[in-house]
């Protein structure tokens, strides 16, 4: 027992003492970064002005404000910290999702996409803060007409928009199911911040699904009519929900549901549990 004592000290360990500290700063960046998202949109939908902004929007927004490259770097490193984290995740399995099942490898690929997309607004925060350029210029037009032009690039479209759809559809189970609720400190919350948590949580989850199944629904049908201009990103997607039957009130939903998304990150930096 004591030479096990003394093994389980020195660097290995003292990595796995930062990595809870390096998620939490992740989510709260991610917290940062949705909830101004969700702010645009909602005062989009209100009707007092600004329009809706993507991620990197948000990146861009930061840089003009007061002292915005010191914000930016900030930023920069919260989001590296969350993308280091998902790929801790999508490497290691800390948390033991899943048993060595599909479940678990769609959980480690999960990982992986969201640290991979997240390295990249690192990147695009980055080269704003140094003034080498900003998050990736190109539309998602323009990607996917890219992507459709390789070999099978239309399948390879379509297959990215059934994995969105995925995505969407994870959204709305975590929402019905409340399945958040596992990995949360909920009894070091008031009964009546509990009650709010999971309401405000699944409205979140399922506006962010809405605006997934928008966004997959639109990559199958350009893989289908071959057709690179039918494919959105989050702004033409959130334009979409818009234009919908009764789009002022599913917008309005989205845009709230976006803004809680965000503060749903920031509960999560600080009950969700962390195993490193």
């Amino acid at each position: 027992m004591r030479t096990e004592s003394v093994m389980n000290v020195g660097p290995v360990a003292d990595v796995a003492d930062w990595i809870p500290l390096a998620a939490r700063i992740g989510y709260a960046a991610k917290g940062v970064v949705y909830t101004l998202i969700g702010l645009f949109a909602a005062r989009a939908a209100v009707g007092i002005g600004g329009g809706v902004e993507s991620s990197e929007g948000v990146l861009v927004t930061i840089l003009h404000q007061p002292f915005g490259r010191i914000l930016l770097a900030v930023m920069a490193l919260g989001l590296a910290c969350y993308a280091f984290w998902r790929f801790v995740q999508a490497i290691k399995n800390p948390e033991g999702s899943g048993d060595g099942d599909l479940q678990e490898w769609f959980q480690r690929a999960y990982a992986l996409g969201s640290g991979l997309l997240h390295t990249s607004l690192v990147l695009g925060a980055v080269g704003l803060v140094v003034g080498s350029g900003g998050p990736g210029g190109s539309s998602t037009e323009s990607k996917t007409a890219e992507l459709m032009s390789q070999p099978f690039g239309r399948w390879l479209v379509g297959g990215v928009g059934l994995v969105v759809l995925t995505i969407a559809i994870r959204q709305f189970y975590r929402a019905y199911k409340a399945s958040f609720r596992k990995k949360m400190r909920l009894h070091e919350m008031s009964a009546k911040a509990r009650t709010w948590f999971e309401r405000t949580a699944r409205w979140a989850l399922t506006a962010r699904g809405l605006v997934f199944s928008v966004i997959g629904g639109l990559l199958v049908m350009a893989a289908l009519k071959v057709d690179p201009s039918q494919a959105a990103g989050f702004k033409e997607a959130m334009r979409t929900l818009e234009s919908a039957a009764y789009g002022v009130y599913l917008f309005g939903f989205t845009a709230f549901g976006l803004l809680f998304y965000g503060l749903f990150q920031f509960a999560k930096a600080k009950y969700r549990t962390i195993q490193a």
